[in-house]
């Protein structure tokens, strides 16, 4: 009588893999000549045999299991037929078992000459310890070589500085990318003493998301640091003193007062008097010569006013304002 092994047999000469497979897997207790990986292993044979890559692909997952050294074999074979792309998506990424890691060294290797997007994306998804991270590194750097502008290289290079813990150059990659990542990288590494030197370039990159960094970080980035690299940046310097002031006047040194008051004056003049107003700590006298300077006045009311000099307020209002109201009113 026939038995299951015949009928396996039967489908295998026929070419009816699948239903092959699918039966074996069914009846692998009655079975004697052949088992259910015996039968994936010829289907597979078939389908990359025919160029059927993608299906060969799906197919490794289901027999092949957790064994590596099964693993290994057939993503060489996929090697050899030059379609190491399709089992890429595959290959078991560290879940249950790890393959050698030469194995994704060498997919990788093969997006980085095929597909610089797929291997970024590879890159991210796979847990860095799966690979050498060094050597992968010293490849993307010979290939920015060749391509010292690709925007994914550069990419690629930042990811595996910040998986090899050397953040100022995975910072100064981003930086040159004009890519807001750095934000997020010197939160999550407090890389504050990296940040020193890149004042400028943060604020540059993203005005607002650097003034929150700064505010945010305040011990550990003080406002004598920030304002001694804005120093030649007096736009940036005016920003970040008024952001400061804006959160909390409190925690706005003394000393910076006047700074302010000149800087409000060139790139905010709308905003000086109530500056004048609110604010304590500025000298009075260069105030009045910057708002003098300026023909800024009634500003220069305000301060004449407050330094006690009522007649030249008053004058300015009936000469400069010719507003007769006011004068009552002051």
């Amino acid at each position: 009588p026939r038995d299951e092994d015949d009928h396996i047999e039967w489908l295998l000469d026929h070419r009816q893999f699948e239903q092959a497979l699918e039966q074996a897997q069914k009846q692998q207790k009655l079975l004697k000549k052949y088992t259910p990986l015996g039968v994936g292993k010829k289907y597979l044979d078939f389908l990359l045999s025919t160029e059927q890559f993608s299906q060969a692909g799906v197919l490794c997952t289901n027999i092949l299991g957790r064994d590596k050294l099964l693993w290994q074999a057939e993503v060489i074979k996929f090697a050899r037929l030059k379609q190491l792309k399709v089992i890429a998506a595959h290959v078991p990424s560290g879940d249950h078992i790890k393959l050698d890691p030469a194995i994704y060294e060498m997919i990788l290797f093969d997006f980085l000459k095929t597909d610089v997007e797929g291997f970024l994306q590879y890159i991210r998804q796979w847990p860095h310890d799966l690979y050498n991270l060094s050597a992968v590194a010293n490849v993307v750097i010979e290939e920015l070589l060749v391509q010292p502008d690709n925007q994914t290289l550069l990419r690629a290079l930042a990811t595996l500085y910040t998986y090899q813990r050397k953040y100022d150059k995975a910072m100064a990659m981003y930086l040159k990318l004009g890519h807001k990542d750095v934000f997020s990288l010197i939160r999550q590494h407090r890389l504050f003493k990296a940040v020193q030197d890149k004042i400028v370039a943060l604020i540059n990159l993203d005005q607002q998301a650097a003034l929150q960094l700064f505010l945010e970080f305040q011990v550990e980035l003080p406002t004598e640091l920030i304002c001694s690299k804005l120093e030649n940046h007096q736009r940036q310097l005016f920003l970040y003193l008024d952001a400061v002031y804006s959160q909390d006047k409190s925690s706005l040194a003394g000393k910076y007062h006047g700074t302010l008051v000149r800087l409000l004056a060139t790139f905010a003049p709308n905003k000086l008097l109530t500056f004048l107003k609110t604010s304590d700590e500025y000298p009075m006298a260069e105030a009045l010569d910057e708002c003098s300077m300026r023909g800024m006045i009634p500003e220069k009311i305000y301060l004449l006013g407050r330094m006690g000099n009522t007649r030249s307020a008053l004058e300015l209002i009936m000469t400069e304002l010719v507003d007769v109201e006011q004068a009552v009113d002051f």
